[in-house]
């Protein structure tokens, strides 16, 4: 008998799209926390209407509740998407930051990256109501 761990391999929650580290054999896991399994269920249930909901139709409701004509409502759907783009677009750049720090590349490479990340997450902080 050997002492090796399981082989494993990457996938992403389906939930909220956190990466988790799940073992190649077996059945795979779907969700990286309860928390992320609850509030699948509670959508697919119907249950807790507020919590249930991702971000961004959460943000979408709110937005179309106070808006009343259409040019509204489009407008709402097209800050939604705007966020969920820069949403995306930071992940990104976190990975990035990572990978960067998993091959040790030079200071000025990681702060020029974080600098990126840090103006991102602002320009998207400012699309949320």
């Amino acid at each position: 008998m050997s002492d090796q761990k399981p082989s494993t391999t990457i996938a992403n929650c389906q939930w909220c799209g956190r990466e988790m580290e799940i073992a190649i054999r077996g059945r795979r896991r779907k969700f990286c926390s309860q928390a992320c399994r609850q509030r699948a269920y509670e959508k697919r249930t119907g249950v807790a209407k507020g919590a249930s909901r991702p971000i961004a139709e959460r943000i979408n409701a709110d937005l179309t509740l106070k808006t009343a004509d259409a040019t509204s409502r489009s407008a709402g759907d097209d800050v939604v998407k705007r966020i969920g783009d820069g949403l995306f677009e930071v992940r990104c750049l976190a990975e990035d930051l990572r990978t960067a720090l998993d091959d040790d590349m030079e200071t000025a490479v990681l702060q020029e990256i974080t600098q990126e990340l840090i103006m991102k997450t602002r320009e998207v902080e400012r699309f949320i109501p």
